[in-house]
């Protein structure tokens, strides 16, 4: 489990967008180019909203580790072997690097689409967001 200190900007129904600071230890990590949204010192998260909470207040968020986790492998692993499938299956159609190699991009063009339409999904499903657990005083 992360947590993560950030202060309400906006709120949305029972979702509040949080500004958090960038962390040190964001600044090693691998995924820090695409996770950085928000800028160079800033980034935002959406997070399911306690009861009482306003913008401005400052909050803790909670977010579970075997997600991260989970939405890395989908978002790296997943298109490389479909990139690979894709080199087998154009190899087996018909025999030169031009047509693997356009089944391979094709193969992560439809896992990119596969995996659009899961973020979708899940994020009308509370289980997969971040949850104020904590309003810092």
């Amino acid at each position: 489990i992360m947590y993560e200190d950030g202060k309400v900007v906006g709120i949305r129904g029972n979702i509040a967008q949080i500004e958090v600071d960038l962390k040190s230890a964001c600044l090693t990590c691998p995924a820090s180019k695409i996770c950085d949204l928000g800028g160079k010192d800033k980034r935002y998260i959406d997070a399911i909203k306690k009861e009482g909470v306003r913008i401005g207040d400052r909050v803790r968020v909670e977010i579970k580790g075997g997600k991260i986790v989970k939405g890395t492998f989908l978002l790296f692993f997943v298109p490389a072997l479909m990139f690979l499938i894709g080199l087998g299956v154009g190899e087996l159609i018909k025999k030169g690097q031009f047509f693997s190699l356009l089944m391979g991009v094709g193969f992560i063009g439809i896992s990119f689409f596969i995996i659009h339409q899961l973020d979708k999904h899940w994020a009308k499903t509370e289980r997969f967001k971040p949850r104020i657990i904590q309003v810092i005083k």
